[in-house]
């Protein structure tokens, strides 16, 4: 009953002694062997007492209560029907925290029935937007209907033939080149049904019914099976599903049957996938995540009160409830998947929930995790970075600011509007319609607070000048506590630095193609990021249990500070890797400066190695034990106080070239930097200075040494900095030009 979760598992929720986020919470627990049905039981007493007890019957591990909960103090177990109950978790309900009633699935079916078109729309929407289609919102419609009026009569896809067995080499790209072939249909076919919606125009609507019919005729046992390729299987039911509901009166009896027909078997599958996982306590891939449920939830909401659909619309509905969905990000708002994947992922998010809030009422956005989403974007990522560290796509510059216009106009944040203004971004089509900002202004972040701690993502940022790229000098640290699993690297502990617009202490390696021989044997490895390595080996890629956690954090108006710990992702190999990030802020006409302080012990002697990576080659001085690293009119320089001895090598090559085959990119090389530490020990201590400045800005440069006690001094020509690590609290006041002491 009460076992320890595995390495891919949740752990349930709400935790003892813990505070919800949401009124009601989800209560999340792990499976038990042999049990069909779960009983949750809810209290204000620990002893549960028959009259005051709220109780639950259900067949899922997760379940929330059908009304809120009051303010204070709760208990609850679960237990299995008819056995035993596991272990009183304590909770509390703040007075503060939102209240998001579950709806009653049953009403919202009986309510749905009687509307169609309804994926994100609301009774008049269809009227209204295609007035609006002819006014004030023809910018966002135009490009829709442009698209769709290339897309009439081409030729029909035929239905992918069986692919090779799983055992075959050649099955991968097989799949992978069927799939990008289908991708471009299902496309023209989402294009001439949205076209269809806005404008009222029977040939688009036509189109997107000939699309639809010829690919409800696939079967769906074959090779575009759910149990096939899920790609093929989740992308039928959102697109079919989707068309099917905005071209519904250009279809006749027999042809909505076959719809009904077709996508039943199609969901059914999807829902038994998501169910044997199961998804609520192993949520963490990125499928089942973007995929499984939004497309599940979208196609139940279209096929209300045509198919059964109360069982599988309850099961994906909790999911929004739940605590760890999305299961990436957290209450900070934070994402560990990384950038590039946070704005695929926030945009399909986002229009699911519109979806939900149209056709329940429940407001699923008010949850603290979506309210704070923007801010990972802004502070992990700003619109002027030439990179998007860590994770797949950390190579790409900023992009998605789509979705960042999505939040705001959704939150009313203006920040968020801000980042997509930067892009003269917005989007087009029905999100435009379903997101619009109104007299909502957008608003640079300039007097928000220039550092950010988002420890649910295991991310620290910290920055001079958030609001202007060509200003700011930016340092994110990582050390993630979901290990190296989905789109994330093993890459706990590394940092960045990238400043006055260019990347120069970088995240190396490329996203060729997933799990190529470039992203195994390098791009995903801990060498490739500016992080350590012990006799020469690194952390375990995919591995859940390979983890850091943020353990400090604290920011003033004089400096930043943070400590990532690391050594549970050695696996044994560290007792100890405790990271000190400490970034000066720049004030009376100085560059941020920032020291970096590591500390490491290993259960037997060991040799380590510190890692740096560039855009171009390093400049190395060796009889200075320092680096200079250049990328156009942006310098770094990085001084090694700490060993004594080591040994520097560097190269430009990769061990594994990236796949230029693949997208047809080239991949420029990179350069990899190792400070050997060779004297084998079991403890090391690495102390490193990074000074970044502007080409002919060499004159500014501090002057750092250790002083006796292992404090460091920094000088410059206005000021002279003594920053001491102390264990205790936290980050402790510091004046420009005088001692800082921070206490961890």
């Amino acid at each position: 009953m009460e076992r320890e979760p595995g390495a891919r598992e949740v752990s349930c929720a709400p935790a003892d002694g813990s505070k919800v986020i949401a009124n009601p919470p989800a209560f999340v627990w792990l499976p038990v062997e042999g049990a069909k049905r779960y009983v949750l039981q809810i209290s204000r007493s620990r002893e549960f007492p028959a009259n005051a007890t709220i109780q639950r019957e259900c067949g899922n591990c997760i379940e929330v209560p059908r009304q809120v909960l009051e303010p204070g103090q709760w208990f609850w177990r679960y237990g299995v029907v008819n056995g035993a109950f596991g272990r009183v978790r304590a909770f509390e309900v703040p007075a503060n925290v939102p209240r998001i009633p579950f709806p009653n699935v049953r009403e919202v079916v009986k309510q749905l029935s009687a509307m169609r078109p309804r994926v994100g729309l609301r009774p008049g929407d269809v009227e209204k937007f295609r007035a609006q289609s002819r006014g004030e919102m023809e910018w966002a419609a135009t490009p829709v209907l442009k698209s769709a009026k290339a897309a009439l009569g081409k030729p029909l896809l035929p239905e992918p033939p069986a692919f090779p067995d799983r055992r075959d080499p050649k099955r991968s790209a097989t799949v992978v080149n069927a799939y990008f072939r289908f991708r471009k249909v299902t496309d023209q076919m989402d294009i001439c049904a949205e076209a269809y919606l806005l404008s009222g125009e029977e040939r688009f609507g036509a189109e997107a019914r000939r699309l639809l019919m010829h690919m409800i005729g696939w079967d769906p046992h074959g090779s575009t099976s759910f149990a096939s390729y899920d790609g093929f299987g989740t992308h039928i039911v959102r697109a079919c599903s989707r068309t099917y509901d905005y071209v519904y009166p250009l279809l006749s009896d027999a042809e909505r049957a076959k719809c009904r027909e077709v996508l039943g078997e199609r969901m059914r599958q999807l829902y038994d996938g998501l169910r044997k996982i199961p998804f609520e306590t192993s949520p963490f891939r990125s499928h089942t995540m973007g995929f499984y449920v939004p497309d599940l939830t979208e196609a139940c909401i279209v096929m209300a009160g045509e198919l059964p659909v109360e069982e599988w619309l309850e099961y994906v509905l909790l999911q929004y409830w739940s605590p760890y969905y999305p299961p990436f990000g957290g209450e900070d708002g934070g994402w560990t998947d990384g950038p590039y994947y946070w704005g695929w992922y926030w945009n399909v998010y986002a229009r699911i929930c519109a979806v939900i809030e149209r056709a329940t009422g429940a407001p699923v956005g008010e949850r603290p995790l979506t309210r704070n989403a923007w801010q990972y974007k802004l502070y992990g990522n700003p619109p002027y970075s030439k990179m998007s560290p860590f994770g797949d796509g950390q190579s790409f510059p900023a992009d998605r600011p789509q979705t960042m216009f999505v939040l705001g106009a959704w939150l009313r944040n203006p920040y968020a509007l801000w980042y997509a203004e930067q892009f003269k971004a917005r989007p087009n089509g029905l999100m435009a319609f379903l997101f619009q900002p109104g007299d909502l202004k957008s608003r640079a972040p300039d007097e928000l607070p220039q550092a950010r701690c988002f420890r649910d993502a295991g991310l620290v940022a910290m920055h001079s000048a958030l609001a202007d790229g060509a200003r700011n000098v930016q340092v994110l640290l990582r050390s993630c506590p979901l290990g190296s699993i989905s789109h994330g690297y093993a890459d706990q502990n590394a940092f960045v630095l990238h400043a006055f617009g260019e990347p120069l202490a970088i995240a190396s390696g490329y996203y060729d193609l997933n799990n190529s021989p470039h992203e195994r044997m390098w791009a995903r490895l801990t060498k490739a990021g500016n992080s350590i390595t012990v006799d020469g080996e690194g952390q375990p890629t995919n591995d859940a249990g390979a983890r850091g956690r943020i353990a400090a954090y604290g920011s003033n108006d004089y400096a930043h500070y943070a400590m990532g710990d690391a050594h549970a992702a050695y696996k044994g190999r560290l007792k100890q890797f405790d990271r000190h990030v400490i970034y000066l802020r720049p004030q009376g006409g100085d560059e941020a400066m920032v020291v970096i302080v590591d500390e490491l012990e290993s259960p037997k002697s060991a040799t380590f190695q510190w890692w740096l990576h560039a855009l171009e080659e390093m400049k190395v001085d060796d009889a200075r034990t320092s680096v200079t690293i250049q990328r156009g009119a942006a310098r770094l320089w990085v001084q090694f106080l700490a060993p004594a001895k080591l040994r520097f090598e560097q190269t430009g090559k990769f061990p594994a070239a990236p796949n230029e085959q693949v997208k047809g990119k080239s991949y420029p090389d990179q350069w990899h930097l190792t400070a050997h530490a060779d004297e084998p020990a079991t403890r090391r201590r690495f102390v490193t200075v990074l000074l970044p400045y502007r080409e002919g800005g060499e004159g500014a440069l501090a002057s750092a040494r250790l002083l006796e006690g292992g404090a460091v001094e920094l000088r410059t020509a206005r000021a002279r900095h003594v920053i001491t690590l102390r264990p205790g609290m936290m980050l402790a006041n510091g004046e420009h030009g005088g001692s800082l002491e921070v206490r961890y």
